[in-house]
């Protein structure tokens, strides 16, 4: 039987860890032994510890992979369970595995890379890039491209497999309940994700009060926290927008957040592969966002929502006024966006991995 780790240091949870507990859970399901390994008490491990699965906690710090004794602890764990194939999650990971990878013989040794930016082009990382990786996997064609901007040879193309994020139907119940209730029949723009620079919330705030100085009714709901909280409260204040724009904070079950909503807005400056929108789109809303980064692989101009030039506040707030003038819209590009969201079906991309990994 195939033994795989998945061997992720980050402390925190984010989309890299989401990603490797869902794959660990799936393949342990399809008859893989299956270990997660990483930082001690980090909340992947006890999450997954939750749930029964089988895990391996270090002490890992951000120069572990200069320490003798953790490196031999590793190389050892990988001995002990023979493991086959190991999928990475940063690159604190390449550095910190890869000579217990190699002292162990580690066949398959996976790096999955999650965000658009360009890797250094050191010696170490060509050495890592080319000597110890089997495959890098990538989450959007902008994060291939940014791979090569400053070593378009770091390494051979043919080692690089694009795998959308996924999207698992089971963490839905979508029992028709709702955060907020429309009783005066607005169109809801909605928005989820950290209240951070990143995600632009601002230009909503931008496009609403331009939208309000038109005399038009609707609502926005911004789910998430972040750093930027009371500065986006301030200009709510501001912009004279408290009864237009509500702030909802952290929502656990995002599937009430999506059906009290009507049109997702999304004005993030980039992505590696957003989340957020896989799930409006599986949830049949439209989608409004930047033409950046690597959103235009997921959003269909004029099909299932708009793509927006970058920054342009003007041609924002025009897009999320169609809606407003033209309610079908909602129904036409949501249905769009339903259908396109099948493609990313979270068991298509397990296969599709074991397919050109395990099994290739």
């Amino acid at each position: 039987m195939t033994n795989l780790c998945f061997f992720n240091s980050e402390k925190k949870w984010g989309g890299g860890e989401k990603w490797h507990f869902k794959m660990a859970k799936l393949f342990s399901g399809h008859g893989y032994n299956v270990i997660l390994a990483g930082r001690n008490n980090s909340e992947l491990l006890l999450k997954a510890h939750s749930q029964n699965m089988d895990i391996k906690g270090f002490n890992i710090g951000k120069y572990s992979f200069l320490n003798i004794i953790k490196i031999f602890q590793i190389y050892k764990f990988l001995k002990k369970n023979n493991i086959d194939t190991i999928f990475m999650n940063s690159s604190i990971d390449l550095k910190l595995c890869f000579i217990p990878c190699k002292m162990a013989g580690v066949k398959n040794v996976i790096y999955r890379r999650g965000m658009p930016h360009p890797i250094k082009n050191t010696l170490l990382n060509r050495l890592l890039f080319s000597k110890l990786l089997t495959k890098l996997i990538v989450n959007s064609k902008e994060i291939e491209r940014s791979i090569f901007i400053n070593n378009d040879k770091i390494i051979s193309r043919d080692k690089v497999l694009l795998l959308y994020n996924g999207i698992d139907k089971n963490d839905y119940k979508n029992n028709g309940k709702k955060v907020y209730d429309n009783d005066e029949k607005f169109v809801i723009f909605g928005n989820s994700g950290r209240l951070v620079e990143q995600k632009g919330q601002i230009h909503l705030l931008e496009a609403a009060k331009i939208l309000k100085e038109k005399g038009y009714s609707f609502r926005i709901l911004i789910a998430g926290k972040g750093k930027l909280e009371e500065y986006l409260k301030e200009k709510i204040d501001e912009y004279n927008l408290n009864n237009e724009v509500i702030l909802l904070g952290f929502i656990d079950k995002i599937e009430e957040f999506m059906n009290s909503i009507d049109v997702f807005v999304f004005p993030s400056y980039f992505e590696g592969s957003a989340n957020a929108i896989v799930e409006a789109m599986y949830f049949g809303k439209p989608v409004v966002c930047f033409d950046i980064s690597s959103m235009p692989e997921l959003v269909k101009n004029n099909e299932n929502g708009y793509l927006v030039e970058y920054h342009n506040i003007d041609e924002l707030t025009q897009k999320m006024e169609n809606f407003l003038n033209d309610p079908e819209l909602i129904t036409e590009m949501g249905k769009k966006s339903k259908e396109i969201s099948e493609d990313y079906d979270i068991l298509k991309i397990m296969k599709k991995l074991e397919n050109s990994i395990l099994k290739g």
